[in-house]
């Protein structure tokens, strides 16, 4: 018995990848020499499809010898403008199977799939053998190395039982049987799809071969994976372009699938269902902004700021900073203001969005709250807009401002369109953030390799990028840091003599309790650490501004400080003998100071393989050692001399790449921008 898998393609390796690898692994799993596979990949390769065509029939090459024995694999190219229906039609008219199955290659399959499929299929019962569909955000190596089924939701799309069948609207996960295709067809050929439907294919053919026969399978084993793409900028899918009539052209479908269908009552049955789960989210949608709109001020706020705001005339000498939304008076907006206020003085207006007003803000500012209305109020009519941070989707950028967008570090960690998996935020996160990002008009960079990543990890214009250095490391260049540092020690009770070891770790993607709300566990025995370095160090505790309320130093006062509501990070910077991180981007900025980094990365294998991946190998590029349990952290502090011995010469290449720019002048360079005096 042979199996047709036709699965078209457009674009999308990583997709590609993730099918294949899953179909080889089902099939790893069992041998049948009874039953035989082929696998009939049909290639866009129309105008504009020549790179993606290019290298999918690469890819299909390397898992043609990989997959030998397993399945035969070949590759169909289809010029010209195509639809996915016309691509699975090329599939069909090549298939030579008695059964044929039906995937797409931006989604995946479990390893019992392919099994129970055959031993259903082998029994010659049944016309049409079919399973339940899941959808998934993640990849197929995340998907099964968690096994996170709380993860998983329902599909949406309804599932209807009819003598022993349930089924969707949709041919995905279905081994139809191929004299049951020919004879629904009725003139000895194979049913194909109507190619003039671009986007609901799928719904009028399955409706004919659902409702033409009683010989269908249900097996709860055979589990099919829709993959949602959390990339709708470079790697929509079909539900996800911009269509002006979709709603029509979907209902048309629907009804076209009742007319098609040789049993009305079971497919009108199915379509009324989905027209009313349909009405109920627009409901539950309305519904949720009606709320929305009463429960939280910014609606309102947004609304006073489109028909008021917007109306009033532009302040140009207006400037307005936000740092971490307004959590504090920090960052390069810190450095850059104070540069301003020092340089220009009262010749501009200085607005401070900072959310406790109690901040010590020097300087003739006004200070509001983030999303507070008089937020709406300033930054709708400021001609200058500082920030560290993305902002909402919805914030108008008035024409002939000025955003300058300066980040908050040099990345080591994966970022937006450079990340595969996107664990806790939103579906919608790399449409936003794109979105975001178009409407800075400068995006800062610290080094060159920022810049490389800055223009793929946001799809940010080269051109638009300025590589001046970052505002908040001149401090670490001042000529009277000692001074200062003396000064911000006995701000912080830091008893005289002892050493100081910072620690900054940061978030983990997968340790949440929802979209944005963040967990951590301290993977150090603080106690521990007191009885073996207390005599000599201090530990200061410096969380991510996503969890700074995640830690508890309660009984260890005077050795270990929670620091993580601390304003201005470059400050702790100044004061620490030795900096102890693991993801974070602090090491970069630290590194100024030629001072000792010690990195604790406990999970990291999984944090480099899983959750997000690394823009460099921390193996072989970071300027000290990789420790993975508290024993090698401990022991590392002791002997920190005879480390910084060992890692002399690499601290000293990773500072050629990476502290290159940073010169104390940032600031200086920074306000040139801002105000085009360059």
């Amino acid at each position: 018995m042979l199996i047709s898998i036709i699965m078209p393609y457009d674009k999308g390796i990583h997709f590609l990848r993730d099918a294949l690898d899953s179909i080889k692994h089902s099939l790893s799993g069992y041998t049948n020499s009874e039953v035989t596979y082929e696998l009939i990949v049909v290639v866009d390769s129309g105008e504009g499809k020549e790179v993606y065509s290019k290298e999918a029939l690469r890819l299909l090459e390397e898992y043609r010898s990989a997959c030998e024995g397993l399945m035969d694999i070949k590759a169909i190219s289809v010029s010209g403008d195509s639809t996915v229906a016309m691509l699975r039609n090329e599939g069909i008219r090549a298939a030579a199977g008695e059964y044929i199955y039906f995937m797409d290659s931006d989604d995946y399959i479990l390893y019992d799939t392919f099994r129970v499929m055959a031993e259903a299929a082998a029994t010659d019962r049944y016309d049409i053998i079919t399973g339940p569909i899941e959808q998934t955000m993640f990849k197929y190596s995340t998907y099964i190395r968690d096994s996170r089924d709380k993860e998983i939701e329902e599909s949406g799309q309804l599932q209807v039982e009819d003598n022993m069948c349930r089924f969707h609207l949709t041919i995905l996960n279905s081994l139809i049987k191929r004299k049951y295709m020919m004879s629904v067809c009725g003139d000895g050929n194979m049913l194909e799809f109507h190619e003039e439907n671009q986007y609901y294919c799928d719904m009028a053919y399955t409706a004919v071969l659902f409702g033409n026969s009683d010989n269908i399978c249900f097996l709860q084993e055979m589990k099919y994976i829709k993959r949602v793409h959390n990339d709708s900028i470079q790697f929509p899918a079909l539900d996800q372009l911009e269509v002006k009539n979709r709603n029509e052209l979907f209902m048309d479908s629907l009804n076209h699938a009742v007319m098609a269908s040789g049993r009305d009552e079971l497919i009108v049955n199915v379509v009324k269902k989905i027209k009313k789960n349909r009405a109920a989210a627009k409901r539950k949608n309305r519904l949720k902004r009606v709320r929305n709109f009463f429960a939280h001020p910014t609606f309102l706020f947004r609304m006073i700021e489109k028909y008021i705001f917007r109306r009033l005339p532009m302040k140009s000498n207006w400037i307005v900073f936000e740092s971490f939304l307004g959590k504090n008076y920090s960052d390069n907006c810190k450095y850059i203001y104070q540069y301003l206020a020092k340089e220009y003085g009262s010749k501009y207006r200085y607005i401070w969005v900072i959310n406790d007003k109690k901040t010590n803000i020097p300087g003739d500012v006004t200070k509001v709250k983030y999303l507070g209305i008089r937020w709406f109020y300033y930054t709708s009519r400021a001609r200058y807009y500082v920030n560290n941070m993305r902002q909402p989707r919805w914030m108008y950028r008035r024409e002939g401002s000025v955003m300058l967008e300066t980040w908050h570090g040099t990345p080591l960690k994966k970022l937006v369109f450079d990340m595969d998996d996107i664990h806790a935020a939103t579906l919608r996160y790399k449409m936003d953030v794109y979105t975001q990002s178009r409407k800075w008009t400068y995006l800062m960079s610290d080094n060159p390799f920022s810049t490389k990543v800055f223009e793929s990890c946001f799809l940010y214009p080269k051109e638009r990028i300025v590589e001046i250095g970052y505002p908040r490391n001149d401090i670490l260049y001042a000529p009277d840091r000692e001074r200062r540092a003396a000064e911000i020690k006995k701000g912080l009770s830091i008893p005289q003599g002892k050493k100081v070891i910072l620690y900054a770790p940061t978030w983990r993607d997968d340790e949440y309790y929802g979209p944005g709300r963040y967990q951590f566990t301290l993977k150090l025995d603080l106690r521990k650490m007191k009885e073996r370095l207390g005599s000599q160090y201090v530990i200061l505790i410096r969380t991510h501004y996503f969890i700074a309320d995640a830690v508890d130093t309660a009984g260890l006062e005077g050795f270990a400080f929670n620091v993580s509501r601390y304003n201005d990070i470059a400050e702790l910077y100044l004061i620490s003998d030795i900096c102890i991180t693991d993801y974070s981007s602090v090491f970069f900025d630290y590194a100024n100071l030629r001072r000792p980094i010690l990195f604790y990365v406990y999970d990291f294998e999984k944090y480099r393989d899983t959750l997000r991946g690394f823009y460099i190998d921390m193996k072989t590029e970071v300027p000290g050692p990789l420790l993975f349990n508290e024993q090698e952290v401990l022991e590392a502090i002791e002997h920190i001399d005879e480390i910084e011995n060992e890692y002399e010469t690499l601290y000293t290449a990773f500072c050629d790449r990476f502290c290159c720019i940073d010169d104390g002048q940032a600031s200086r360079r920074a306000c040139e921008v801002l105000l085009n005096e360059v």
